[in-house]
């Protein structure tokens, strides 16, 4: 199954092994977010777009790392990073943003902060990844530890539907 864009995979979710946690329940809300039937008729799209996403380690195969990541970056349509200050050391992170903007996809990568700060002054809570500055000169990121609301559950809410927004290209405010 392809999506429509004749990828296999919708993204590649790229975090550190330490981000697990948030990458895997990034990963079942998108899965799971189903658009309103408005945005699905007036938009062409199905009710559950984000069917398919690549998520390392389950979906990865005993291969040599390197070309597996390759493999499934040429295949996926966007590129999540999961922002936080140990994916903003990781050397693959690194890695999958240098290679996925090497496809010409700059304008397919998209960021979740789900730990740390963009840009701060304390270098150990940076949560950018050094690979992202050099390929983009402005960052948007949607950021689940944003205060906007007094639940945090909201918060993250808030995050998953910017994000959402910005795979979908749509507009933030028709989607909340």
């Amino acid at each position: 199954m392809q999506t429509t864009g004749g990828y296999d995979y919708f993204a590649f979710i790229s975090y550190n092994s330490k981000d697990e946690a948030a990458a895997k329940r990034l990963h079942r809300t998108l899965e799971r977010w189903k658009l309103p039937a408005s945005l699905v008729k007036e938009k062409g799209l199905t009710s559950r777009p984000m069917q398919k996403l690549f998520v390392a380690p389950a979906d990865i195969v005993p291969k040599e790392l390197e070309e597996v990541l390759k493999e499934n970056l040429r295949a996926s349509e966007h590129l999540i990073v999961v922002c936080s200050p140990t994916s903003a050391k990781s050397a693959w992170v690194g890695f999958e943003i240098d290679y996925f903007c090497s496809l010409g996809r700059q304008d397919k990568v998209h960021l979740i902060i789900v730990e740390g700060e963009p840009k701060g002054q304390d270098p150990e809570k940076e949560c950018l990844h050094p690979n992202l500055k050099k390929h983009f000169k402005d960052l948007l990121a949607a950021n689940i530890k944003e205060k906007h609301f007094k639940l945090p559950y909201l918060n993250r809410q808030r995050a998953y539907v910017q994000l959402i927004a910005s795979l979908l290209d749509l507009d933030n405010d028709v989607l909340w």
